[in-house]
Parts: structure tokens; sequence; C-alpha cells
């Protein structure tokens, strides 16, 4: 059901995604609904990535607003061997877990405009 186009720029550190679904451009607005409602698709788009040549990247869309939701989603993947040099920085995040139940690894907090969205 779910596959990918994948290109690659000339110098090889860019790499240009598009997202089909039954072999039609998917639209951003069901991209979006479909990484909120849609396991196999997530795991479809997960595996996209981890399969990505670089060991670490930037990931980028294009701006997005309502008038532009049904237009065909695409992103770029933008190699980054700087993000992977950079050690993980805990302490930014560290109010928003509990201390004493570390090995529960997962939190859900408000992000920075509280919406959680």
């Amino acid at each position: 059901m779910w596959t990918s186009e994948i290109g690659q720029s000339h110098d090889g550190h860019i790499l240009k995604v598009r997202i089909f679904a039954n072999g039609e451009r998917a639209p951003f607005d069901r991209v979006l609904r479909d990484w909120q409602s849609d396991k196999d698709f997530v795991a479809f788009f997960t595996a996209m990535l981890a399969g990505a040549p670089f060991e670490a990247f930037l990931w980028e869309t294009p701006p997005l607003n309502k008038e532009s939701a049904d237009h065909p989603f695409e992103c770029v993947l933008i190699d980054s061997p700087e993000l992977a040099a950079m050690p993980p920085d805990p302490l930014p995040f560290a109010p928003h877990f509990d201390e004493t139940d570390l090995s529960a690894g997962v939190e859900v907090f408000p992000n920075l405009g509280g919406d959680r969205s």
C-alpha cells in the first residue's frame, strides 16, 4: 500500500522523499492523519527513516497550512555529521521525568505552545 520514492542530491548529502499510497502521491493531510492512526504507516515511515544512509540527519518539509494540506507530501533528509557528533543533553528535559522511575522511558508533556500538538 505505502511506497516511497527517494532521490539523492549530486553530492549525496540530501535525500528527497515522496510518499505514495496505492500508487498515488499521498497528500500531507493523509500522512499527518496516518501518523496518528495507522500503525502500518508508522512502521513503514519509521523504517524508511531508519534506512537513510546517514548517521544523523535533519528532516525538513515545506511550510504547511490549511490551504496546502492537500499538496503531495514531500520531505528532505539532510546529512548532519555535526548532529551525530553532539552528545545527548538530558538536562533540559529532566524536570519532565520521574527520577524515581527512569525505566519508564516515556513521558508526555506540553509543547512550547502548551497544547501538546
